[in-house]
């Protein structure tokens, strides 16, 4: 697990180390060449809707193209669910984190494929109940 913290008294960059293991990984994860993979992904929010779903994305050519909801079984339609990102996104989720200065983040990467399993985030020390955050699991490249 990766994590940290941002500090005004600090006078590194806060994220240093973490957008030099973020680059790591994405190279990692690139290296695979993964135009068709599936995995499960959960999205975890405080007060959401969508918190403890679980679903399994199918991504070709970096594009969602199918979704199967596990709470009711049916395949859902990809643009009725647009805050399910693919592996790349989360990326870039973690690279906008970095850039706008979260408060704290939190990420932890397969050793493997290294694309992000668990993603933290929280945005602003003063907000109450403005974290959130989200799985992956299960990859399978096709």
């Amino acid at each position: 697990m990766v994590g940290a913290c941002s500090s005004p008294s600090d006078p590194t960059p806060p994220y240093a180390a973490l957008q030099l293991v973020l680059n790591e990984k994405q190279a990692q994860w690139d290296s695979l060449h993964a135009n068709h993979y599936s995995f499960d992904f959960e999205y975890k929010q405080i007060f959401s809707h969508l918190e403890g779903l679980t679903f399994t994305v199918e991504v070709q050519s970096d594009s969602i193209i199918s979704i199967l909801n596990h709470a009711t079984n049916q395949m859902e339609d990809p643009s009725a669910w647009p805050t399910i990102p693919t592996i790349n996104e989360m990326f870039k989720l973690v690279q906008n984190a970095i850039d706008r200065n979260y408060y704290k983040i939190s990420v932890k990467f397969n050793s493997t494929s290294g694309y992000p399993e668990m993603i933290g985030f929280d945005p602003e020390k003063q907000m109450a109940d403005d974290e959130y955050g989200m799985t992956a699991g299960n990859l399978v490249i096709h």
